[in-house]
């Protein structure tokens, strides 16, 4: 290789290594993205056997269509607490893809 060829093969490398690196700092961006959308959806939604306020809504079914997201995935209401803090619904997870839900 001439010295022309050497330095136009390290200036591939170096735009292909700038490349590479903006789409691995583009990946990490999403992934952090990804994690951020997950943790404020798990923080908002309650999770298995969690409690939503029954006063908000009027019937269990109401309140499981706040609960799902469109794939059909979500919480369903077991039941209505009556313990020491009646008006709260016992949610469970669900997802109606799963023949067994």
């Amino acid at each position: 290789m001439t010295p022309d060829e050497h330095a136009a093969e390290a200036l591939r490398l170096l735009k292909m290594s700038e490349r590479l690196a903006a789409v691995d700092a583009a990946n990490e961006i999403a992934r952090a993205q990804v994690h951020a959308i997950l943790s404020l959806r798990a923080a908002a939604v309650p999770r298995q056997s969690g409690f939503a306020p029954r006063s908000e809504f009027t019937s269990a079914d109401e309140l499981n269509e706040q609960l799902s997201d469109d794939d059909g995935e979500g919480f369903r209401v077991r039941d209505w607490y009556s313990g020491d803090d009646p008006g709260k619904a016992i949610l469970d997870d669900w997802d109606d893809s799963d023949p067994g839900a």
